[in-house]
């Protein structure tokens, strides 16, 4: 199973099939880094897929299929992600989807400025769900998981609650419409086999997450980026949990606001639009050097996602102190005390084999590249 940087890393290098990016990955790239690398597969190009690009329609949608390689080169095909990219925001296809398929609204915006309906024989919800169809079809043995940030997101988790595949998402807004009530609840009710990464200071990610028509909320979401003005909430005895769009909102120019009057300056509407995108931004995540931006900044939204943090702090206490104890072993082991540090320490390794999925994705997250 990919850790959740290699995710991250499929999630943004997908953005580059776009012809309008260069289009310049093909079948047989590999991609990724030291230790964690993995080799492209199958692409599906503005699109369509297939040998000779015979299914799908072409609305620009972007996706690839991937593998990891171990250290001796060799591509294990039974492990394979399809990535699915967001938004080019460019590409008034791209934006058509966003309005129509992802929002839910019945008609969206031309380039023109004017409204007209999507006429696309298939949109880009219909042909991932075909990609990934075909990529089982064409790889039956392999265990297919799926990823995506944003537009790219929505795509996986509609794909992932529809074909029951293992979901890993990133800022990724609910689909208004693609989701049957069905699907929606075994999304939450299956918070091991999904995720969706979301900054809470993000206006684009969290519509239909945090608020929108429909908003979903599970143990499924990860929300993180506790800043200031969530730990102001805190302090005062308000649940994080209950923030609605307005608080989103709120969140996003407290933050804008304090940045710029620090500077004494205006706020130009421009500089709030490039903020909103630094926290929906797919390389937000992780810095240069791989460690995960918000370790220390995990915003429970449930009271099973509070019980679980707290068991979590109180693990990783227990092992600490079973680590520091294991380097004094063979001193003790030498003055006859050896068995009871064994057993001391074996509790601990199986106490941290139990912990939960929320513990074990941020072990991942914190896995050096």
């Amino acid at each position: 199973m990919c850790n959740i940087r290699m995710y991250n890393d499929m999630a943004n290098e997908v953005y580059l099939l776009d012809t309008k990016k260069g289009g310049k990955y093909f079948v047989g790239k590999k991609l990724g880094r030291a230790g964690d690398s993995y080799k492209i597969l199958d692409i599906s190009r503005d699109g369509t897929y297939g040998k000779k690009h015979e299914y799908g329609s072409v609305n620009h949608m972007q996706a690839m299929a991937v593998a990891p390689v171990d250290k001796k080169g060799k591509v294990d095909k039974s492990q394979i992600t399809i990535a699915y990219a967001g938004t080019n925001p460019t590409d008034i296809t791209d934006l058509k989807t966003d309005a129509v398929y992802v929002a839910g609204i019945d008609r969206t915006i031309t380039k023109y400025g004017h409204v007209e309906s999507s006429t696309n024989s298939l949109n880009q919800f219909e042909t991932a769900l075909g990609y990934a169809d075909y990529i089982q079809k064409k790889f039956p043995e392999a265990k297919i998981s799926v990823t995506g940030h944003s537009l790219g997101g929505s795509l996986a988790l509609t794909v992932g609650g529809k074909r029951k595949l293992h979901t890993v998402a990133f800022n990724g807004p609910i689909p208004q419409k693609q989701l049957t009530a069905k699907e929606r609840k075994y999304i939450v009710d299956n918070p091991t086999m999904f995720s969706n990464y979301l900054n809470v200071s993000d206006p684009i990610g969290n519509y239909n997450n945090s608020y929108g028509l429909a908003p979903l909320k599970g143990d499924f979401q990860h929300y993180y980026g506790k800043n200031s003005f969530v730990k102001m909430l805190e302090k005062h005895g308000v649940d994080p949990s209950k923030l609605g769009f307005m608080d989103v909102v709120g969140n996003f120019l407290a933050e804008s606001l304090g940045a710029v009057g620090n500077l004494g300056k205006e706020m130009p509407l421009a500089w709030l639009g490039a903020n909103a995108l630094k926290h929906h931004s797919i390389e937000s995540w992780f810095d240069e050097n791989g460690r995960f931006n918000y370790q220390d900044e995990y915003v429970p939204i449930t009271k099973a996602q509070k019980k679980k943090k707290k068991t979590v702090v109180q693990t990783d206490k227990q092992l600490a102190k079973r680590l520091g104890a294991i380097k004094t072993f063979g001193k003790e082991m030498a003055s006859g005390n050896g068995w009871k540090l064994f057993f001391f320490f074996f509790g601990g390794c199986w106490k941290f084999r139990e912990r939960d999925a929320i513990g074990m994705a941020r072990c991942k997250c914190l896995k050096a590249p």
